[in-house]
This record gives structure tokens, sequence and C-alpha cells, in this order.
């Protein structure tokens, strides 16, 4: 084999663990969504009174069910067609796109849920403190 081609594919796998961090973002979206752990500038949340603040984090977390579920069917309709078309990423090191679809489809479906939970198992009043 000639350098060149050697070359081509030794920078191309330097490329994986940048694709894969996209997969590494999907897979700890549903625990950081259960425990709040994204960044957050609270101050709205943060003045309102208990029961006041209760009933509008339930309703922002019941937006972001349907935002989550409704992200996870998109992307389920997008994984079933790199499923059936066997679509492969471009570049030297190709990749089925399935793996990059389904990932995101995980961590959608997993955060929408992980919404659910903190909202079912939240001690009133529920506060935006992890």
């Amino acid at each position: 084999e000639d350098g060149f081609g050697f070359w081509l594919r030794w920078l191309e796998f330097r490329r994986v663990p940048f694709r894969s961090m996209a997969g590494l973002v999907f897979a700890a979206l549903p625990r950081i969504t259960y425990r709040n752990a994204h960044i957050a500038i609270p101050l709205l949340p943060d003045a309102l009174p208990p029961t006041v603040r209760r009933v509008y984090l339930v309703v922002i977390g019941l937006a972001g069910i349907v935002n989550l579920t409704m992200s996870a069917w998109l992307i389920w309709r997008v994984f079933q067609q790199h499923v059936d078309r066997g679509t492969l990423t471009s570049g030297v090191v190709r990749v089925p796109r399935w793996w990059l679809s389904g990932g995101m489809l995980l961590g959608f479906a997993g955060a929408g849920l992980a919404w659910a939970l903190r909202i079912a198992d939240a001690p009133p009043p529920f506060t935006t403190e992890g």
C-alpha cells in the first residue's frame, strides 16, 4: 500500500474521538436532565412563592417532555430511514449513520423520561436545586 493512503486513513481515525463526543453527550443527557445538572439561571423560579414556583416548574417540565417526545419521534423516523437505506457517513472510515441517530434517539427519549420521573419524584415545593 502506498504511503499516501496510509496517512489518509490515519488522519480519518483521528476524527473518531470527535465523532464519538456526540454519542457521549447524548448518552449523558438523561442523567443530566434527571439530576437537573444543566446550566441554569433560575432568577424567575427563585423569585416566585413556593406554590407558584411548583406550578411554574411543572408547566416548564411538561413543555420539556412534549418537546423531547416530539424530537425523539422525528429522530425515530430518521433512524428508521438510516437503517432501511443502510446510509453511511462520508469519509475514509465510513460508519453506519443509524449509530448516530440511534444515540440521539436514546438521548432525547431518555431525557423526556427523566423529566417525567423528576416531576413525579419531586418533593413539594419543587425546587431548582438538584
